[in-house]
């Protein structure tokens, strides 16, 4: 659903910003998030962007329970599906329909697993 509204230039960025602020983000952090999501809109809208590929995955987290100073995931089963040429329906929808079949040639498949690990760190380090 948001997507589409940022696609079509509708997203209600003021009432989400106020949600930000409402759940105890800093006005400075809502404010930069705002010039974020304006210049993206923007761009979006000057240049006529629609998107052409889809990334796909299955992701594992790993975590200590109630404890974020290390996790780790694992995207395994990535493929980036094409998403060119599919009928827009009026700018009603951004992706194909699911329950067409896809061709051979729309779908890559990417043979590798994908591992990342974030540290929370704490001092003079953290950022």
């Amino acid at each position: 659903k948001e997507i589409q509204q940022i696609l079509n230039n509708t997203y209600p960025i003021e009432v989400k910003k106020q949600e930000m602020l409402s759940k105890g983000a800093s006005q400075e952090e809502a404010d930069e998030w705002e010039c974020l999501v304006r210049e993206i809109t923007q761009v979006i809208s000057s240049k006529q962007l629609v998107p052409t590929v889809r990334t796909q995955y299955m992701r594992t987290a790993f975590q200590i329970p109630f404890d974020a100073t290390v996790r780790i995931s694992l995207d395994t089963n990535l493929c980036m599906i094409s998403e060119r040429g599919y009928d827009l329906k009026d700018s009603s929808v951004w992706h194909r329909d699911p329950n067409m079949t896809l061709a051979h040639n729309e779908i890559t498949r990417f043979p590798h697993a994908v591992l990342e690990i974030k540290l929370e760190l704490k001092g003079e380090d953290a950022m």
